[in-house]
């Protein structure tokens, strides 16, 4: 016999041999162990085939509640969650760069902040006599093209009524990304500077649409 791992002895052989009831049962026991054995390693196997890979992730502020328009925020208003990396948010913030900002809209728990959602204090441009104001767009695709500077017409969601005529845009392309629907962001947001006399009206349709759940309709006016 050569060395290396060792060969059953001819007596442990020899108790699995022959016709006797206990060589038998040893038999069967040996098999069932056998079997038992290899019914694991198949389902080890299989959940280790079936388990989904790790899918990268990144650190991102959202919001530890729902939180108001017009609300500062504050370090217990937010938290860091883990996000799919392949999931792009735009201008998304820290935790220290948040602090201290005030919301211009609602913003959901478990959204994530960003700058545009939460811009700086200090608006450039706007009169004493002005208001801003955060309009939902009823059209989407139009708030990505706005520009600050832009002027727009706003109409009642059903079009029917102006609420707002050649309301400056102060702030464009504000990006939203909402917890439910992590891999679709929409641009539906966008500041506009009022004057003081029309901001009621346009509160109260503003209002309205959000009960609605849908958004006001905006024309841009041509640059002259």
């Amino acid at each position: 016999m050569t060395s290396g791992t060792p060969s059953p002895s001819p007596g442990f052989l020899h108790a699995f041999r022959g016709p006797g009831r206990n060589a038998r049962l040893r038999r069967t026991r040996l098999r069932r162990a056998i079997a038992a054995a290899l019914a694991l390693l198949a389902v080890w196997s299989l959940t280790g085939a079936l388990r989904p890979a790790k899918v990268p992730t990144q650190s991102v502020v959202v919001a530890s509640r729902n939180i108001p328009p017009g609300h500062t925020i504050t370090a217990a208003d937010l938290r860091i969650v883990q996000w799919p990396e392949d999931v792009r948010i735009p201008h998304v913030v820290t935790t220290a760069e948040a602090t201290g900002r005030r919301t211009i809209g609602d913003i959901a728990a478990g959204e994530p902040l960003t700058s545009t959602r939460l811009p700086k204090s200090g608006w450039s441009g706007v009169a004493g006599d002005e208001q801003v104001m955060a309009i939902p767009l009823l059209d989407a695709e139009l708030g990505a093209l706005l520009q600050s500077g832009d002027r727009v017409d706003i109409y009642s969601p059903d079009g029917a009524r102006l609420v707002g005529r050649a309301v400056r845009v102060v702030m464009s392309n504000t990006s939203v990304v909402r917890p439910s629907t992590p891999d679709r962001t929409s641009n539906n947001t966008v500041m506009v500077a009022v004057p003081a006399r029309d901001s009621a009206q346009l509160a109260a349709s503003v209002a309205s649409a959000g009960s609605l759940g849908t958004g006001l309709v905006a024309v841009i006016r041509p640059h002259r």
